[in-house]
């Protein structure tokens, strides 16, 4: 930034800086500089995109020679139209210039992802390294100074692994030009001081190097975040949950990469030693917020907390802000509840996006084998994992193209004079949303807005304005009320996801001696296998705290038993209500069953609890497609590709073995 400015003094100053560090490397006075430490990295934030795109045009602008007053203001105006051009043109096409080299070209601007309030959240505070890095190996890996400010489980599969990385929860970028000075060792800890007392900025980062220089750097674009300031043996308390009051009593310091490196951080409040400098808030916030609101993380095995993180992006949430806007293609789940375990993240953003479910593991029927579950039709029939789907159709009157809109008549649906259909009309496959009329030189035609559904839906909402060009624009959203059938997707907390294998009759499941039937019943064998030891531990914690909530407290949560928080790293929640409860612990885990078809008991012992389950957006009716005439290709003479298009299906040899193992070639 600084050989970028026009300011020649400060150019001949960093350039004899690197001089001088160039020459000290090479006679081996100093160290060479580690350049994947992300204390030498920067975020190129969308200020900075933007900052840099009208800093070219405004130096366009100074190079151009203005000889007369009467024409300056002619060409400015000329140059502000220009720039506010190229930045809409840039945020429509993704491309800006400067960051894409050669043929990649990647888009820097993107649709942000709304698919539930969790998922847009992590959009923002995504992380995306450049084309160039993304060939070394090396840039994709995780290195230990990132620890606390990039998330080491929030990282996508396929061939963006690495190369896309996520913010912690408490991680912050910088907004604000190096400046390094030759003090004394005990200027350190004065300067410390002011920044602590606020007498200085905030996201100041002060260190001390091995030239025994002292560092102050107030660049922008870096990596910060929030620690509890530990000093004279005293631990910080602190009441309040704002970072901003938290810094005003002086018990919270913003430390970033480089300056990490020379503090001595304790994890918990429990290992704490005199040598520590600094204590971390909560040993969750290292994690990114969808990797940080499962509780027990710590005891299950990583890949799971890697797929637990993206699949939580896909459960369909309680959104209110989805239900008033126009969002198509947009999930919504009716009976969103609120997790009885908690963290101490998911208390703070109040994302609902599941239901607390009564489940037991065990094998039944074989109807639930591999990751098959087994549901109850009373829970269903009762409103469990019911759901909202919402399709938003768009019709827009574009005068230049002559076009109108019309009343057309179609069957016994109500339209109003403009031929929109009216809210509370239920739909099919095939039937007209609206018509305009397409006026051209030659001829004059009706061209329909036909909706493609492959079940009834209602109307549920329209809207009507009009564009800055004049041009009207009519929005149409039609819902549809779905519920869980066999083959729609499930996943807990933990990453224990399955599909609906068989859907049975209440008065068919198993029931404790209390005539409760669980709501779900899931495999045994998906424990062992996938060692998710949190799902069980989750499942004890429920069963504690709806039997006695004043035996199970942990020291780092709130004495109320209504706010019910789980340590994400710490085992002390679950070490004492093992030793509230070590008498009755057995007849917490397990409980005698009886079988619901014979009425008799069942011999083994089965596991049962309450656990919160997400349904994701995968559903089975989204995916199912068979059809038996269709469209055919004239120059092959194959059916089309594709669901929308009713085209046909992929039949391969897998395809084959299945009639086979069903005795199709018997017929």
């Amino acid at each position: 930034r600084i050989l970028a400015t026009f300011d020649y003094d400060k150019k001949v100053k960093m350039l004899s800086l690197m001089i001088c560090r160039f020459i000290e490397s090479i006679l081996s006075l100093k160290k060479e500089d580690d350049r994947n430490c992300l204390s030498f990295k920067c975020m190129h934030t969308p200020t900075d995109i933007v900052r840099r795109c009208i800093e070219k045009r405004n130096n366009k602008l100074n190079q151009q020679k203005i000889r007369s007053n009467s024409k300056q203001k002619a060409v400015i105006a000329s140059a502000l139209n220009r720039i506010s051009k190229d930045i809409q043109s840039n945020f429509k096409t993704g491309v800006w210039e400067g960051y894409t080299q050669g043929d990649n070209k990647r888009t820097i601007s993107q649709v942000l992802s709304s698919k539930s309030t969790l998922d847009s959240v992590s959009h923002v505070r995504r992380v995306e390294i450049s084309s160039k890095e993304r060939a070394s190996a090396i840039m994709r890996q995780i290195h230990p100074t990132e620890l606390g400010y990039i998330c080491s489980c929030e990282i996508p599969e396929g061939p963006d692994v690495g190369a896309v990385k996520y913010l912690s929860s408490t991680c912050t970028i910088t907004l604000m030009l190096i400046q390094m000075m030759t003090w004394k060792d005990s200027i350190l800890r004065s300067i410390k001081t002011y920044k602590r007392k606020r007498e200085a900025f905030m996201f100041v980062s002060i260190h001390y190097s091995s030239d025994k220089k002292i560092h102050i750097q107030k660049t922008r674009s870096r990596y910060s975040r929030p620690l509890l300031i530990y000093t004279n043996g005293s631990i910080p308390v602190c009441s309040n949950t704002i970072v901003d009051d938290m810094y005003k009593a002086s018990i919270l310091e913003m430390i970033d990469a480089i300056e990490q490196m020379q503090c001595f951080i304790a994890t918990t409040h429990d290992s704490i030693c005199n040598q520590h400098t600094h204590i971390e808030i909560h040993p969750s916030f290292m994690f990114e917020l969808s990797a940080s609101m499962t509780p027990f993380v710590n005891f299950n095995q990583s890949s799971r907390i890697v797929f637990q993180s993206a699949m939580s992006k896909q459960a369909m949430p309680l959104a209110l802000h989805i239900m008033t806007n126009m969002i198509s293609d947009s999930k919504i789940l009716t009976y969103a509840q609120k997790p009885i375990c908690t963290t101490t993240i998911s208390n703070t953003i109040k994302v609902y996006n599941g239901v607390n479910v009564v489940i037991a593991i065990l094998s039944y029927f074989g109807y639930n084998q591999e990751d098959s579950l087994l549901f109850n039709k009373s829970s269903i029939d009762k409103g469990l994992f019911s759901s909202i789907e919402y399709e938003v159709v768009e019709i827009i009157e574009n005068k230049f193209m002559n076009e109108i809109l019309v009343y057309v008549p179609d069957g016994d649906i109500l339209r109003d004079n403009d031929g929109i259909i009216l809210v509370g009309q239920q739909v099919k496959d095939g039937d007209t949303i609206a018509a305009k009329l397409v006026i051209t030189e030659k001829k004059q035609s009706i061209e329909k807005i036909v909706l493609k559904s492959f079940v009834s839906r209602w109307v549920d909402k329209v809207t009507k304005h009009t564009s800055v060009e004049g041009n009207k624009i009519v929005r149409v959203r039609i819902l549809l009320y779905r519920f869980p059938i066999v083959g729609h997707k499930f996943t807990s907390r933990h990453s224990q996801k399955g599909i609906i294998g068989a859907i049975l009759s209440q008065e068919d499941l198993s029931f404790t001696k209390d005539e409760i039937a669980p709501d779900l019943i899931i495999n045994p064998h998906v424990i062992p296998s996938r060692m998710t030891m949190g799902h069980l531990l989750e499942m004890v914690m429920y069963k504690i705290y709806v039997l006695d909530s004043n035996n199970a407290r942990d020291p780092m949560l709130s004495s109320k038993p209504k706010s019910r928080e789980s340590s994400c790293i710490d085992a002390t929640v679950f070490n004492r209500a093992h030793r509230s409860f070590e008498a009755d612990i057995a007849k917490l885990c397990k409980e005698k069953m009886y079988c619901g078809a014979t009425r008799l008991p069942i011999e083994a012992i089965v596991a049962t609890g309450i656990c919160y389950y997400h349904v994701l957006r995968h559903q089975a009716r989204d995916k199912a497609h068979s059809i038996s005439k269709g469209v055919i290709q004239s120059l092959t003479k194959q059916p089309v590709e594709g669901r929308s298009r009713k085209g046909g299906l992929r039949f391969g040899e897998m395809e084959k073995d299945y009639l086979i193992a069903h005795g199709y070639d018997m017929l």
